[in-house]
């Protein structure tokens, strides 16, 4: 297979109520620490935590994606991806002072790091998982050494029961960003936003002209068909094609090709950190 149909159905798990991380316990406990090691994250994002409640096939989806991280191309592929496929900064639509949405430098700084973070495990979420999907390319690309990479201490994830309605009204307005309408199924990262409920206010005031042009959907359509490409050399080193239950299967295959799933949270997130980081003149990470 060389080619991966787009998917448009909903995923079978819901990030809201997927098992959290510090409720894990056993072989599961230790596969997300597992995760977190491998991949140089702070967090486990939900796609893991879903998969646990599947069929039990956490520990298959995470076998065969972990061998693709000795080649050491992951981050740099998702690199080639996110330039690619970047939501233009002049199209904002208004302007923006994340410092007084936050509540000041050092609030800031603390949501920017959970951007940081969810960037990094979703668009490695989004290559690797999609590697295990398609055929390898021709060539295998040479493996290389990825820099360790350090995280400071996150803000912990709220639960549904600690944010306010008003709040959660919120999470869900900026939830919609990039999708066809509202959704139960709200993507893990603005609930870690909610700390800042400004902060949430404000993204979606700033991104709602490129959710209306389709610019947020038609950037994560693009993101999906680099990421196939980039996801053939990462193929090499994944063993054989991954087999799991159906339902498992069906919900790796949406998470990767549904553009309303992880491509547009990949999308999204690069955008706000390289908004925040243009306006506050900081380097990349």
């Amino acid at each position: 297979m060389t080619e991966i149909e787009l998917d448009l159905t909903e995923r079978a798990y819901n990030p809201v109520t997927a098992i959290d991380e510090s409720s894990a316990t056993g072989q599961t406990a230790q596969i997300f620490a597992d995760i977190r090691a491998v991949m140089q994250i702070p967090l486990v994002t939900s796609i893991w935590r879903g998969l646990q409640g599947i069929e039990d096939s956490l520990p298959a989806a995470w076998t065969q994606t972990k061998l693709i991280y000795a080649s050491g191309l992951p981050a740099r592929c998702l690199h080639s991806v996110v330039t690619q496929t970047a939501l233009s900064q002049a199209d904002r639509g208004t302007d923006v002072d994340w410092t007084s949405a936050a509540g000041g430098p050092s609030e800031l700084s603390a949501a920017l790091t959970i951007i940081d973070a969810y960037n990094r495990s979703n668009g490695l979420n989004f290559l690797t998982l999609m590697a295990l999907l398609v055929e390898p390319s021709a060539e295998r690309p040479e493996a290389l050494k990825e820099d360790a990479v350090s995280w400071p201490p996150l803000r912990a994830l709220y639960a549904r029961s600690d944010i306010s309605d008003h709040d959660w009204s919120l999470v869900q307005s900026v939830n919609g960003l990039g999708t066809a309408g509202p959704s139960d199924q709200v993507a893990t990262l603005w609930r870690h936003l909610a700390h800042w409920p400004e902060l949430l206010r404000v993204i979606a005031r700033a991104m709602s002209p490129l959710h209306e042009s389709g610019a947020i959907s038609s950037a994560a359509t693009r993101a999906i068909s680099h990421a196939h490409r980039e996801a053939r050399d990462l193929a090499h080193w994944r063993g054989s094609m991954l087999s799991l239950p159906p339902l498992a299967s069906k919900t790796v295959h949406g998470y990767v090709t549904n553009p309303a799933h992880v491509a547009r949270m990949v999308v999204i997130g690069h955008f706000l950190a390289n908004s925040i980081r243009q306006q506050q003149g900081l380097a990349h990470p």
